[in-house]
């Protein structure tokens, strides 16, 4: 028998995802060394930093304008 989920319990979980997920990425991220890599990996790396805190920034303000509207 297939459970049917309503809308709110959907949003609900995948607002609980896009909030974790950049967050979790951020720590693996944080786990690679930027010591011994080459330039171009150094600042693949810092550009993906940002665009992970960045991302987390507009799913925060999304999250909480959906909540307070």
């Amino acid at each position: 028998m297939k459970k049917e989920i309503n809308a709110d319990e959907r949003r609900q979980n995948l607002s609980f995802f896009y909030l974790m997920m950049p967050s979790f990425l951020l720590a693996l991220v944080s786990f690679i060394s930027t010591c011994n890599l080459s330039f171009g990996a150094t600042i693949i790396i810092i550009v993906m930093k940002l665009l992970l805190v960045i991302w987390q920034g507009v799913v925060l303000k999304n999250f909480i304008e959906s909540i307070y509207n």
